[in-house]
């Protein structure tokens, strides 16, 4: 797992090109994306202890359910957008779970950046390091998703600008919604 994090976030194609050979949608789930969650949302519980003096271990609780619930409903909602936007823009069926596996690879840089995020809030600056994923999103619909024809250039890079957004935007907008839902995790 680590060696594949480092792989598509360092160099992508060769990243992708391992992560090809590793398609199987359950273990993709359970290897890659359920460590990394948690990784990231034990961030959050540790970052609230590292930027307060008092131990608040409700307020990291709270910060560790919100980023479990908001990267993993993330992943599917990015998913079902992508293969959405996908079907339209090139008229073909992708199965779901090659979308998914997509979608959880190139969440990697959202990852890292939230990871980073979660674990120091003086950061703020790192978010910008989430565009990254474009490029990530870019070697991916290529290697990933074999969308390689010259004629088909425009709508590739149409489709990893729009994935690219998915990605991005849909923790924020998972989380302000998980916030909206359960008031009490404020």
């Amino acid at each position: 797992m680590i060696t594949l994090f480092s792989s598509i976030l360092i160099t992508p194609h060769a990243g992708w090109e391992t992560a090809k050979k590793q398609a199987d949608r359950k273990s993709v789930l359970i290897r890659y994306a359920l460590p990394l969650i948690l990784l990231t949302s034990a961030a959050s519980f540790a970052g609230v202890i590292i930027e307060n003096d008092a131990w608040l271990w409700e307020m990291g609780l709270k910060k560790f359910t919100i980023t479990l619930l908001t990267l993993f409903f993330s992943i599917y909602i990015a998913a079902f957008c992508i293969k959405v936007t996908f079907n339209q823009m090139f008229n073909e069926s992708y199965p779901l779970s090659k979308i998914l596996v997509f979608t959880i690879y190139s969440f990697s840089c959202v990852f890292a950046v939230r990871f980073l995020d979660e674990l120091f809030e003086d950061m703020f600056f790192i978010g910008v390091f989430t565009l990254y994923t474009i490029y990530i999103v870019y070697e991916g619909v290529s290697v990933f998703l074999d969308i390689t024809a010259k004629k088909l250039y425009s709508k590739k890079i149409l489709f990893t600008v729009i994935a690219s957004l998915i990605i991005i935007a849909c923790p924020n907008i998972i989380k302000d919604a998980v916030l909206m839902i359960m008031p009490g995790l404020r």
